[in-house]
């Protein structure tokens, strides 16, 4: 690479330390705007503010309102021009409006709706600076976007990732250039930090002056940083392709697309495939046999006809439709210069803004040609066409500019992972790091490409992703020509030339690594960047220290199959043995050969990110007698990928002399689960009743009395790694609480070393104060999860859940954050002791590998025996229908048969859902049908559920029936997996004028069959088809249902008789288009339930309604009901 002209960059974090105090001179009676978020940020910031002498006006959108003690502004987040008018309102408040802090510091979670949420939030990001501009009064001081990404820009592997941040960041540096007399900034926050201390440096920057080409700030540990650049040698890799590799370009027909694809093909020789939005049609063949002046003359011809064809037409419509006309043709003349190469090349026409196109095609190529290797995301809008300054541009051109790029990466990445392509390479901008004016769409655009690229990469799948940010291209692309080249050439600006720029690209077609970073700029040199460079000063540390070397040395490795570690043990060099002595003797800590698996595992996989330990078996102790020295062996193992999460079985042994035996044994989970399902499911398992308010003797303990203590495995030494501040414990109802406090900087582990520890010793305390037995060190966890960065939270709380009936889901130990966010899970575990007989008498023992193979936590009551599953993609469960034994089939009995009832069919669909993704609850059933009765005679039928992931949010069931070799379909809809937000409350309901009938009144009459689970005590039925009921629970379904079965009994008697009346029967459910219901609800004895249909017909769709006073418990709509019952007959009640 021309030194001289190309640089290969990396962003770095840079000191910025504070250089002057905030002076509010003048400035005391100007308003400072707070778009609030939702979080405790702006909460702080109120009174730093006022305690500064400023006044604070809040923004809020109308889903996140809450009561603040300030005047707020609500405004509608899909609705832009409300926001625009909002600022302008602002602007004329008394004393104007001195500047704005944007808030984006809760994470947005990478996932399935992460796409329009985070357009969603830039949008409204862009409209509040876009009302800055259109705002002709004085200019604010300050516009500052705020995200919580760890204080280093997210570049910390260790820190949570925020992909929507960088397309925040990339706002500011255009936004400079357009309005010079507003400091534009993104200021990166530290999430571990408490709020107040955030807020004052919110408030420190504001006394900061602006410097050239540095727009990012970030805070950690109190130290500032600001976001650059410096240059990076490229490494030495193993090339990636072969002649046989297939490589796709989206939206790499025309431009540098087309000119790597050249260049990639003369020298790999390998299939190449291009996709783009323009179909090739027999005038886009004939095109490109024309040469250029040819093409002059026809173009000429065609704008002057198209003017002709289209009278009052706009001036630069005839040029448009030519252009579109060349593209067609460029696209064919690339395809036959590569063919011409002698490789085989394909063009594709697909918008990669649709998902389903782009997987379609995808799946066909893999299809052709066995493999897909590299995908290489081109696609993206820019340059003369759309550069314009913000209060000139229009909001169509804004949007399409940002999704051509965004939306584009995100379905190709998508469609790369389900083929299992081994590289996505995105092409970025360098203008997402030094945007220029009018490139305020374009910079956050190829921010929000790196933004996906990082959080896609922290999941730990593949494909592996890149994103290069390029500078600007000499002569092909968005390039600039005329003036504005000679203009640029003259402030010191250089261009990369074609070949250049393909032989940069061939370069880096590698794996991430240390050389080869997932995030590159590649750009010619400019005045301002090597100034910028001459003047960089120190780059920080990024919150990374050298590893904890416990692993030790590998000895022997096969890549992504094995590797074997080793390392000498002396007490007296390594402080966690040395701080582990009993007697006087260092024992090895169960913490350890955890950490020790676990790096184990991450330098096998070392692109991916382990978050999990699973069926951790601790076997037999290491002492180091007489501090003599042992060796530590690690050896990692893969065992089996999925599109989620990779596993490792790691074996931790110990040699003395010529002995040797199995300390510990566990598998490593590396990937993307704790961002798939994160860690908030402590409401499944914790009461929200305070401890002190349950039944029960409470214990209370505080440090002093915790240290030293019987109970505790080191008496004499204490705690190691992590104190408990205090705790209080019930063991009536087993659930213990308290707060710890790490005493031991153990940055660089892999695993949160720390907060182990300490679970461990609450634990040992809970279990010995229930048992009376002294508490041991463990023996065996089902599973610890924890989220990355977790280790370097100071101050902590646990919740312990503990059932000794129940080994299979408990004990469940849940860490928070200062904030609340959960850490940290622990879940099933058992610890031993000196009474370790009559220990395992009371605590589940650890079962085999193959015991341990079905883990989940999911209980199946009715979905029956899992024949086939591959782990979070597809399962297919059997169950036999026999009503001699289930109620909820014997109760539905018409005649001499019985009918499957619809709830049977639903909360089978909600268990396999939830058992094929058993870590993300299901929260709604949408678009289910019943497309046909299954009807029971004298035999029992085999009913067959399948279960199918369709993307990282939904499970599409279907279940159908089989009697020999025949298979019907019953039923299908969707699960949806997530938090279930809160069910909004209702308002009072009134009806007018009714006609009440009570349970006399209802059965047989209306029900001929009577009630299954729920009875309607009083209904009253108003004329406009709308009713309000009272029902009692009068039975129950099997344990364990996830769905409240008992009220779905029941909302299915009230819409029919809703909808026909009390006397004239309609039929059986056949279809709803959603149901929701409150997690944790499953049956009532007394509930209120809504409804109301459009008319009495069984098509009209019906909405309902169950309600404990105000609160919602289920709503569920689009209901609709079969024309006729199967057949009237009484229920059987044998």
């Amino acid at each position: 690479m021309d030194q001289d002209n190309v640089r290969r960059l990396a962003a770095v974090a840079v000191a910025a330390p504070i250089t002057q105090a905030l002076n509010d001179t003048g400035s005391t009676k100007r308003h400072v705007l707070i778009v609030d978020d939702g979080s405790a940020l702006t909460q702080a910031l109120l009174p730093a503010l006022h305690a500064a002498g400023m006044r604070v006006l809040v923004f809020q959108f109308e889903h996140l309102r809450r009561p603040l003690p300030v005047p707020v502004i609500s405004v509608d987040w899909e609705d832009i021009s409300s926001i625009e008018q909002g600022i302008a309102r602002v602007r004329q408040v008394e004393g104007g409006c001195r500047g704005v802090f944007f808030l984006q510091t809760p994470g947005l979670p990478f996932g399935g709706q992460w796409l329009s949420g985070a357009l969603a939030r830039l949008r409204a990001a862009i409209a509040v600076a876009r009302g800055v501009s259109l705002t002709n009064s004085e200019p604010l001081e300050f516009v500052h976007f705020v995200t919580a990404q760890g204080g280093r820009f997210g570049l910390d592997s260790q820190a949570s990732v925020d992909a929507l941040a960088p397309g925040l960041e990339a706002l500011a540096h255009p936004l400079r250039m357009e309005m010079p007399k507003t400091s534009f900034r993104s200021i990166d926050l530290d999430p571990a930090t408490s709020t107040a201390e955030r807020a004052q440096q919110l408030l420190g920057e504001l006394g900061e002056a602006d410097e050239p080409f540095r727009t990012a700030y970030g805070w950690k540990g109190g130290e500032r940083a600001t976001l650059s650049v410096q240059e990076t040698a490229p490494g030495k890799a193993d090339p990636i392709l072969d002649a046989d590799s297939v490589v796709v370009f989206a939206g790499g027909a025309r431009g540098i697309g087309a000119v790597c694809a050249q260049q990639l093909a003369a020298r790999h020789h390998c299939t190449v495939i291009l996709l783009g939005r323009t179909p090739l049609d027999a005038q886009a063949m004939e095109l490109s046999r024309l040469n250029k002046a040819e093409r002059q003359v026809r173009g000429d011809v065609f704008m002057r006809e198209y003017k002709v064809s289209n009278p009052g037409c706009p001036p630069r419509a005839p040029r448009e439709a030519w252009r579109k006309k060349l593209q067609a043709a460029e696209t064919v003349d690339t395809l036959e210069s590569i063919r011409a190469l002698g490789v085989s090349a394909e063009y594709y026409a697909v918008d990669v803004r649709s998902r389903e196109d782009v997987s379609t095609v995808f799946s066909a190529i893999k299809q052709r040609w066995g493999r897909l290797d590299v995908v290489v995301h081109v696609a993206g809008l820019g340059g003369v066409e759309t550069d314009r300054m913000l209060v000139r541009k229009e909001w169509p051109t804004i949007d399409q500019v940002i999704e051509t790029k965004v939306t584009g990466a995100i379905h190709v990445l998508e469609a790369a992972e389900e083929v299992g392509t081994r590289l996505f390479v995105g092409f970025g901008s360098i203008a997402s790091r030094f945007g220029n004016s009018g490139q305020v769409d374009y910079a956050s655009a190829n921010g929000l490409l790196t933004g996906i690229v990082r959080a896609h990469n922290r999941r730990g799948v593949l494909p592996e992703a890149r994103v290069i940010a390029w500078g600007a291209w000499d002569g092909v692309g968005m390039a600039v020509g005329g003036p504005t080249k000679d203009m640029l050439i003259a402030h010191g600006v250089r261009f990369i030339t074609p070949q250049m720029g393909a032989e940069c690209f061939l370069a880096e077609l590698t794996g991430v690594g240390p050389a080869a970073p997932a995030e590159l700029y590649i750009s010619p040199s400019w005045t301002g960047l090597t100034e910028l460079l001459a003047r960089q000063d120190t780059v920080l540390s990024l919150g990374e220290p050298e590893p904890v070397a416990l692993m030790g040395e590998v000895v022997e490795r096969r890549d992504g199959e094995y590797l074997r570690s080793e390392r000498q043990l002396d007490p007296r060099a390594i402080p966690f043995l040395d701080h582990h002595r009993y007697d006087g003797t260092a024992w090895v800590p169960a913490v350890m050969g955890m950490e020790v698996a676990v790096q184990a595992a991450a330098c096998l996989f070392p692109g991916l990110t382990p978050f999990a330990l699973r069926d951790v078996a601790l076997k037999k102790a290491v002492r180091l007698v007489r501090d003599e020295p042992v060796l530590l062996i690690a050896e990692a193992r893969f065992e089996q990928c999925s599109t989620e999460e990779t596993l490792v079985q790691v074996t931790v042994s110990a040699r003395y002399k010529e002995r040797t035996w199995v300390f510990a044994e566990m598998r490593v989970v590396l990937g993307a689960g704790q961002f798939t399902h994160g860690l908030a499911d402590s409401d499944r398992y914790h009461s929200p009743l305070p401890i002190e308010r349950e039944p029960g003797k409470l214990i209370r303990q505080n440090r002093a009395e915790l240290y030293p203590s019987d109970w505790l495995r080191f008496q004499i030494s204490g705690p190691t790694f992590q104190v408990i501040e205090h705790m209080a414990l019930n063991c009536e109802v087993g659930r213990t609480e308290g707060r710890m406090v790490s005493t031991a900087d153990l940055s660089g582990c892999n695993t949160p070393m720390t907060f182990i520890d300490g679970v461990f010793q609450a634990y040992g305390v809970t279990l010995c104060t229930i048992l009376q037995a002294w508490a041991g060190p463990p023996l065996y966890i089902g599973e610890i999860r924890w989220l990355p960065g977790a280790a370097q939270v100071r101050e902590t709380t646990f919740a312990i859940r503990t059932d000794l009936q129940d080994k299979e889901n408990f004990p469940v130990i849940h860490v928070f954050d200062p904030e609340g966010q959960c850490i940290l899970r622990l879940q099933r575990a058992e610890q031993g002791g000196t009474s370790i007989k009559e220990l395992t008498q009371q605590v589940r023992k650890a079962g085999t590998a193959a015991e341990r193979d079905h883990d989940s936590i999911v209980a199946t009551p009715y979905l029956g025996a899992v024949i086939e599953q591959t782990a979070g993609h597809f399962l297919r469960a059997e169950v036999s229908l026999d009503p001699k034994t289930e109620i909820l089939l014997r109760d539905h009995q018409f005649h001499i048969f019985v009918v499957v009832p619809a709830v049977y069919f639903m909360e089978v669909a909600v268990e396999a859902a939830a058992l094929l993704l058993p870590h993300t609850p299901p929260c709604e059933l949408r678009d289910f049908r019943v497309h046909q009765m299954l009807h029971l005679l004298k035999d029992p039928q085999t009913l067959v559920t399948e279960a199918q992931v369709i993307a990282p949010d939904q499970t599409r069931i279907r279940m159908l029936s089989r009697r020999g070799v025949e298979t019907k379909l019953h039923a299908e809809g969707i699960v949806v997996h997530g938090q279930t937000p809160a069910l909004k409350r209702l308002p009072p309901q009134v009806l007018g004028d009714v006609q009440i009938r009570n349970t006399g009144g209802l059965y047989p009459h209306r029900f001929p069959n009577g009630p299954v689970f729920q009875v309607i005590e009083q209904m009253e039925l108003a004329r406009n088809f709308r009713s309000r009921s009272q029902l009692c629970l009068t039975g129950s379904p099997r344990p364990g249902c996830m769905l409240p079965v008992t009220l779905l009994d029941g909302a299915f008697q009230v819409d029919s008789a809703t909808r026909s009346g009390f006397d004239q029967p309609s039929g059986l459910p056949k279809t709803f288009t959603s149901l929701r219901w409150m997690p944790g609800v499953t049956s009532m004895e007394r509930v209120v339930c809504l409804s109301s249909t459009g008319d009495s017909t069984t098509d009209s769709p019906g909405e309902l309604f169950f309600v404990d006073g105000e609160q919602i418990l289920l709503h569920m709509t689009g209901i609709t009901l079969t024309p006729v019952l199967p057949s009237v007959g009484t229920r059987s009640r044998t």
